[in-house]
């Protein structure tokens, strides 16, 4: 059972059905209003900035893949010359303008992220490369001039496809993958991905659209993991041993601070609590023996 003054939180929690009282009411009504009716602001804001597709431009979409066999399965096997995009730089970022390595054939896994007819940017964990769809090249590994019309056609910003080809480079410098085969489609994107996102509301409930649109989003989250990679391997170079201490308990104790309740389903009598601070397992561990520990985790206050 919840607190009176919370329950709107947790309804589920709440085993009488009876209406909430006074100001509780009030109050989850507000909260359900907001988040779940169509007439907000927020979901008028959310409509203009949507990149969901209509059911019968989903369905329509459908249809034309499915007449090209472009949803058979499966569409990936595995290639001994498959390489991420950032091994690709790394190996061939040695080619100058106008050259290419016709010796060497390459596979490359990626998203779709160009709108031109026969160029397409692929791109892969922040790298992007471009492919180069030239008929006179691809046209001699048996595609007809239709086959490569109805590419055109269906690839759509946001899909996920293979390209096969060979590195190079082109006059302007930019390192590219010349496909020797017309590139082939492994899973279609069934919304429209935007250009740009700047709605601060929409960036936050829609956190996948933000990281492949705005790539200052997805700098910030690899940052973030590299930052905790070398503090971690700093402390294990220095002889800590990293633990985990537990997250729920009967109280939250280490940190002036007001902590998260909750209760397990197969303890409903019991008040649990969101640890605020891992200060006192750490100092169990130094106790029992573990004289340098760390742990890298999360801590939850409610404030």
């Amino acid at each position: 059972m919840t607190s009176k003054g919370f329950r709107f939180l947790r309804p589920y929690l709440c085993r009488d059905l009876r209406p909430l009282p006074g100001v509780a009411c009030r109050a989850h009504l507000r909260f359900y209003s907001v988040t779940r009716s169509c007439n907000s602001s927020f979901f008028r804001i959310f409509k203009r900035f949507s990149t969901s597709l209509s059911k019968g431009e989903v369905r329509q979409r459908v249809e034309e893949l499915r007449s090209t066999e472009g949803l058979t399965y499966p569409r990936i096997g595995h290639d001994e010359h498959s390489l991420v995009c950032k091994t690709f730089y790394k190996h061939y970022s040695i080619l100058k303008a106008g050259e290419r390595d016709n010796g060497t054939r390459v596979v490359l896994h990626g998203m779709s992220a160009g709108s031109k007819l026969a160029f397409v940017d692929i791109v892969e964990d922040g790298q992007r490369i471009q492919g180069l769809c030239n008929f006179s090249i691809i046209g001699n590994s048996e595609c007809s001039a239709e086959a490569f019309r109805t590419f055109q056609r269906l690839l759509h910003r946001g899909d996920i496809l293979s390209v096969t080809g060979v590195p190079y480079r082109s006059n302007r410098g930019e390192l590219s993958i010349e496909a020797t085969e017309l590139p082939k489609l492994l899973s279609p994107c069934l919304h429209h991905l935007p250009e740009k996102l700047e709605d601060k509301q929409v960036r936050v409930r829609n956190r996948h659209t933000d990281l492949l649109v705005n790539q200052q989003s997805a700098n910030v989250l690899r940052l973030r993991s590299q930052i905790i990679q070398i503090v971690r391997q700093f402390l294990l170079n220095d002889g800590f041993m990293e633990v985990e201490t537990p997250i729920l308990a009967d109280s939250a104790s280490g940190a002036i601070a007001r902590a998260f309740k909750t209760t397990a389903t197969e303890f409903p009598l019991r008040r649990l609590s969101l640890r605020i601070a891992p200060e006192l397992w750490l100092k169990r561990l130094v106790m029992g023996g573990f004289d340098r520990v760390f742990e890298i985790g999360r801590s939850f206050r409610n404030e």
